[in-house]
């Protein structure tokens, strides 16, 4: 949903900025299962205080991971951008 106006600020400054839209899906591809695994790897018996510490660990690891692929294209679009200059 942010993916398309994030998309639109980049328009004039990096080449091909929808690229972006693809990218975010990807990232977020990959960052979702990871809250999945953290739920999943919760014991069902350790009550709501366990079951909020895995929330915290799972979202804070998939925001890891999905910057960690926004990072890397947007790394790349810069170096697109240097390269035209």
């Amino acid at each position: 949903m942010l993916a398309g106006p994030q998309a639109l600020v980049l328009r004039g400054r990096v080449e091909r900025p929808w690229r972006w839209i693809g990218a975010n899906a990807v990232a977020w591809a990959c960052a979702l299962p990871v809250t999945f695994v953290a739920h999943a790897l919760a014991p069902a018996d350790g009550g709501v205080l366990v079951l909020a510490i895995a929330s915290a660990v799972g979202a804070f690891a998939a925001g890891a991971v999905a910057g960690a692929v926004h990072g890397v294209v947007i790394v790349r679009f810069a170096a697109g951008t240097a390269n035209r200059s």
